[in-house]
């Protein structure tokens, strides 16, 4: 099925897949209009100053002020597909799974749809991880890290606060060793 990039009427010498052509559908069939506040947060990310114009200094402080932003939203998103789930919007827009919804409304693979969804509802039973991604002193990747060794680790939801602490002090990949070191303390047979 020829499909371009702005409709399924015009040829082209792309070949898209049933299931794309399914999501493409269903995307423009979606709801555009966003409820109250994400205009505002849009008119302000066009505020920010030129970061050609920042000296080092500012770069540096900005940069950390992104970045602390960006997984506010993340954690946000990821928040959306959990509530969706929980409502069942799929089924209410004819999107099928939460994880194909997500993708859709996202431009996402459908993989990376589900996985949100499955963070979200893993993010339940650990408030205190959910807490600090949502307030932006941990990262999305932070959080991949520490669900993927959190069931390798013995009493894990009693350590959130120190593996948070953990992560709030350094990156992903040294939060990944650490708590490896950890799974294999608490399950010497188990290699992660």
């Amino acid at each position: 099925m020829a499909v371009t990039s702005t409709a399924a009427s015009s040829s082209s010498f792309f070949d898209v897949s049933r299931a794309a052509h399914r999501r493409a559908r269903i995307r423009a069939s979606l709801p555009t209009v966003a409820p109250a506040g994400f205009d505002e947060i849009n008119d302000d990310i066009d505020a920010l100053p030129d970061p050609d114009l920042l000296c080092a200094e500012e770069r540096a402080a900005a940069m950390a002020a992104t970045a602390r932003l960006r997984n506010r939203i993340e954690a946000y998103l990821t928040g959306l597909a959990g509530a969706a789930d929980t409502a069942g919007d799929s089924r209410v827009l004819g999107a099928g799974t939460t994880g194909s919804l997500v993708a859709i409304a996202t431009g996402s693979p459908v993989a990376v749809g589900s996985g949100m969804v499955n963070t979200a509802n893993t993010l339940h039973d650990l408030p205190v991880v959910k807490d600090a991604w949502a307030a932006g002193s941990i990262s999305g990747l932070h959080v991949y890290q520490i669900l993927a060794h959190a069931p390798a680790i013995d009493d894990f939801t009693t350590k959130q606060a120190a593996i948070v602490g953990l992560a709030k002090l350094t990156d992903a990949s040294e939060v990944r060793r650490v708590l490896q070191v950890a799974a294999e303390a608490d399950n010497p047979t188990h290699l992660t």
